[in-house]
C-alpha cells in the first residue's frame, strides 16, 4: 500500500496554494443557475477579494477529494496489473493540490473539476480510460466487519 501524501503536508500545502474566499454579507449579483439559460436566474454571492462568483449549481470539491481518488487509482493499477510508480503518484498528488481549478471549490463546477482531474492524470497516464479516472473518484473503501 502506498502512502501519497499524510494529511498534515496536504493541508499545508493546500493552504499555500489557495486563496480563502471572503463573501460579504448582501452582496449578491443576479446570474443563471445554467449558462446560456436565463430562465434560470437566480443571486449569487461573490468573493470581495478576488470577484470570483460562488458556484450555485453543482458545487466542486476540494482537492482533498482528488487526492484521494489519486490513492484509489493506485490501489486499482496495482489490482489491473499496471502499477503506478511511488514518484508518478506523489507528482499526481501535487499537480492535484497545486491546480487552482482543483482546489478551488468555491467558484469551480464538480464537472470542470473532473474534466481537469482525467486531463491531470492523463498527463502522466496516458493508457487509462476516462471511465476508470472517474471511478476512482467514488470508491470507497469497504471496512471489514468484525463480529
Amino acid at each position: 500500500m502506498v502512502d501519497i501524501i499524510t494529511g498534515e503536508q496536504l493541508a499545508v500545502v493546500a493552504e499555500q496554494a489557495r486563496h480563502s474566499h471572503v463573501s460579504e454579507p448582501h452582496s449578491y449579483v443576479w446570474l443563471e443557475r445554467e449558462y446560456g439559460q436565463a430562465s434560470t436566474m437566480d443571486i449569487h454571492s461573490y468573493c470581495a477579494e478576488c470577484g470570483a462568483v460562488r458556484v450555485a449549481a453543482r458545487h466542486g470539491k476540494p482537492a482533498s477529494f482528488f487526492v484521494q481518488g489519486v490513492a484509489n487509482m493506485v490501489k486499482y493499477a496495482a489490482i489491473r496489473k499496471s502499477k503506478i510508480t511511488e514518484c508518478q503518484a506523489r507528482l499526481m498528488a501535487r499537480a492535484v493540490v497545486s491546480d487552482p481549478e482543483l482546489s478551488d471549490s468555491y467558484s469551480t463546477q464538480i464537472d470542470m473539476q473532473i474534466e481537469r482531474y482525467i486531463t491531470l492524470v492523463r498527463s502522466f497516464r496516458p493508457e487509462f480510460e476516462e471511465e476508470e479516472i472517474v471511478k476512482s473518484l467514488f470508491r470507497k473503501e469497504r471496512k471489514a466487519v468484525t463480529h
